[in-house]
């Protein structure tokens, strides 16, 4: 008697309309940052205009009024790294599941959360400690990642997720770990008085708080939402063979 075989078939997932948009975006703001780095030469990157002008430094942001800064550091990425390229893969793996829940709204709202979050976490630091109140924040990739791994934790806490087919577990529990790794980084990085770990810790609890909070204000009253395919990490079971695929 011949014996079923079964298949494991891994493809890429699609990418939403407006994730897409804003992946195309921030590859783009990237990429002209790394042009401008090569055109100028500074000595080191706090010397660009962009980072003059557009980073979070407490000091230039309190004394010197300049509160666009709050929100303009969330726009740039490092010109030294691979910022941009994980920016356009957290857009492509976390923002589309939450795009197909929540629409535009579900990235952008946690998004303005963790950049508000994280900018007055290091505002507060700056007054605690004057190693923080010249240094100089930017990280959309950093505010990024607060905002989708938590919210997308939210969105399918209870769902049952596969990574890459290695394990099987809850989507809660695997926001969790990506949000550890993420949130010890960070930690690690206070030693070096590094203005983007401050960003992250403060990022990621704000976001959690601000979800958590709104949960509780929803619960009450309220019949359960409809849970969603939680998108890539979907295992699917049945029929003649059992495959691992992405989904949306």
């Amino acid at each position: 008697m011949a014996t079923e075989q079964r298949s494991i078939v891994f493809t890429l997932p699609p990418i939403g309309r407006w994730s897409k948009r804003l992946a195309t975006a921030a590859v783009a703001l990237w990429a002209m940052h790394i042009v401008l780095y090569f055109v100028v030469r500074p000595e080191h990157v706090e010397a660009l205009p962009t980072v003059k002008w557009l980073a979070l430094i407490p000091q230039k942001a309190i004394n010197g009024l300049q509160l666009w800064r709050v929100l303009t550091y969330s726009m740039l990425d490092l010109p030294t790294g691979f910022d941009g390229i994980w920016s356009a893969i957290m857009l492509w793996f976390f923002g589309t599941p939450i795009e197909q829940r929540d629409g535009l709204r579900g990235i952008a709202i946690p998004w303005l959360v963790a950049t508000l979050g994280g900018a007055a976490a290091l505002l507060i630091a700056s007054r605690l400690s004057l190693d923080y109140h010249v240094s100089a924040a930017m990280g959309l990739e950093t505010v990024l990642a607060c905002a989708l791994l938590v919210k997308w934790g939210f969105l399918f806490a209870r769902e049952r997720v596969s990574f890459f087919g290695i394990a099987e577990m809850e989507g809660r529990v695997l926001a969790g770990v990506f949000c550890g790794i993420s949130a010890l980084n960070a930690l690690s990085g206070l030693r070096a008085h590094s203005a983007n770990a401050v960003v992250t810790l403060g990022g990621l609890l704000s976001v959690f708080l601000w979800l958590y909070a709104q949960g509780r204000m929803g619960s009450s009253g309220k019949s359960p939402r409809k849970r969603t395919k939680s998108g890539a990490f979907t295992v699917i079971k049945g029929g003649k063979s059992d495959e691992k695929k992405w989904v949306n």
